[in-house]
């Protein structure tokens, strides 16, 4: 049997060597879980922006392409519109040069209920008609056709109607515009 209080003691050193190391060891993991952070940082951000960009990416496209049908829209009911408003035209002049005594003919009623209903058809489609006479010249609204005795830039005369679909100018009106002379008056 040994006796305890005569066994020899481990060096004190060796205790406080052992512990530097374990300190030393912990502050170099330390940084490595540092670093390693820093780096998942990083890629956060990095995909943090990569998907703002993809986000607002996403938003213009569904902008772009809701921009694209309304043109798409707007370009086939324009077509389509375009061909139908001569017709219009055409019933509009002939309604015109009906004579007082044949309003009350049949057929010169058929005719008119048909233009009513070309008009309510295409009223539905957000496709009107605009006045132009006594107005000022605008040039995204009318096509200046004749330049007339008449107050400068005044719309005199209006040849063919303009038509509007939404806030958009489908035909341009065809007009007579004042070229600031003065109208003869042959009664005089």
């Amino acid at each position: 049997m040994t006796d305890q209080t005569t066994a020899p003691l481990p060096p004190e050193d060796a205790g406080l060597d052992a512990l530097s190391e374990r300190l030393d060891e912990l502050a170099k993991r330390e940084a490595e879980v540092a670093a390693r952070e820093a780096e998942l940082a990083k890629k956060i951000s990095e995909l943090t922006e990569s998907l703002a960009r993809s986000q607002a990416d996403h938003a213009n496209l569904l902008k772009r392409l809701e921009r694209e049908k309304s043109e798409t829209h707007f370009f086939v009911t324009g077509k389509t519109v375009s061909k139908v408003l001569p017709g219009i035209d055409t019933l509009e002049r002939a309604l015109s040069h009906v004579p007082e005594n044949g309003k009350e003919d049949p057929w010169v009623q058929g005719v008119a209920a048909a233009h009513k209903t070309f008009l309510k058809g295409l009223e539905t489609m957000d496709v009107r008609p605009f006045d132009s006479l006594g107005k000022v010249l605008d040039e995204t609204r009318h096509e200046a056709v004749a330049h007339v005795p008449g107050e400068a830039d005044k719309i005199v005369a209006e040849f063919e109607k303009g038509w509007t679909y939404g806030d958009r100018v489908l035909r341009h009106a065809k007009v007579a515009v004042g070229n600031g002379e003065q109208v003869e008056n042959p009664a005089a």
